[in-house]
């Protein structure tokens, strides 16, 4: 409290910033559980800084109050138990219990770093994020915790035989989907066809020229010569072929594992955004899947707190001020679909 001194004979004025307990007894009773507390089982301040009221539940009740609200709310919708106040990070984490406190500081964090454009979590799952400041210019990036590369686009593992772009086109179609890196094998292989031929007929010209200018035991030799250099030179060659075919074999094997881990996932995405079209309804405000489980068709937008008909999505405001009319007239709620007396 802050306090100024008043003019000679006047009254003294309090400027409340927290508003401290009536008049201290040994005992109280808690204006929640009704139980009669010592004092030091009670708040010195208001549970919140905006409560314009002395406080008057117990420690008790108050934890046990935002842990409540903790479990069946929004995390940022813990209040005073007694006056509905909005309470802070500091004062949830002043009358919390530990492990409630510790959930409540996870998703506060989780929700504060979230809204960074550029942050991004882990999707190796190894519970680690960080902002990725170059965002989808320079999109590789390595988790600081477990040294995972992934792109910051697609939050799959790093292809390196695939660009952003082709991932997408692949996306798109991954039966018939080639990359740069297939194009350029087979382009590899045609020039190495290619090449092969030319150099046998060049054996083949120079053996006949070779036989044309020595005589017999010349020609035998330069025969044998050649026969040798071909045999090294087919070894070599079906030596690089080998270890070429290889190389090959095992990005094959690798690209055809992305495509079907891509075409898995999906189909998995297709059918999750299949499900939830056909269990939940677009909230008009902001457009949040929502699912209706029972009770009446008055739902309120978890995301936005945008209050409408689940049957038609009026506006359920509107519908306070103009009454049924303004629900559609295909809607059940409709004033010409209700009953004379619920109409009126």
């Amino acid at each position: 409290q802050r306090y100024s001194r008043p003019a000679q004979n006047g009254d003294r004025i309090v400027f409340c910033q927290r508003t401290p307990r009536s008049i201290p007894k040994f005992m109280r009773d808690c204006s929640i559980c009704t139980d009669s507390k010592p004092l030091p089982e009670f708040p010195i301040c208001s549970v919140s800084k905006l409560c314009t009221h002395p406080p008057e539940a117990c420690l008790e009740c108050i934890t046990t109050s935002i842990k409540t609200d903790f479990t069946n709310k929004r995390w940022d919708q813990i209040h005073c138990p007694e006056c509905h106040a909005p309470m802070e990070y500091q004062e949830v984490e002043l009358y919390a219990d530990k492990d409630t406190f510790a959930k409540y500081s996870t998703i506060a964090f989780r929700s504060a770093v979230g809204k960074s454009p550029d942050f991004i979590w882990c999707p190796a799952n190894c519970g680690s994020g960080q902002v990725h400041e170059t965002g989808d210019d320079r999109p590789i990036v390595c988790c600081v915790q477990c040294k995972h590369k992934f792109c910051f686009r697609h939050q799959v593992a790093w292809q390196k035989s695939l660009s952003c772009e082709e991932y997408d086109r692949f996306l798109e179609d991954p039966e018939t989907f080639r990359s740069c890196v297939d194009l350029d094998n087979e382009a590899a292989e045609n020039m190495a066809q290619a090449e092969l031929s030319v150099r046998q007929e060049q054996e083949e010209r120079d053996r006949i020229f070779a036989l044309s200018l020595l005589e017999a035991e010349q020609a035998e030799e330069a025969r044998r010569q050649a026969e040798r250099s071909r045999f090294e030179r087919e070894r070599r060659e079906a030596a690089e072929r080998a270890r070429t075919e290889a190389a090959r074999e095992t990005e094959r094997k690798r690209l055809n594992q992305t495509k079907a881990d891509a075409a898995r996932k999906k189909m998995e995405e297709d059918a999750s955004q299949a499900t939830v079209q056909k269990t939940t309804k677009p909230c008009p405000g902001c457009g949040w899947a929502i699912e209706k489980n029972e009770g009446c068709a008055h739902m309120t937008c978890a995301k936005c707190e945008f209050e409408f008909c689940y049957d038609c999505g009026a506006s359920h405001r509107d519908i306070l001020r103009h009454g049924n009319a303004l629900h559609k007239i295909t809607c059940p709620w409709h004033m010409d679909n209700l009953p004379v007396a619920l109409a009126s």
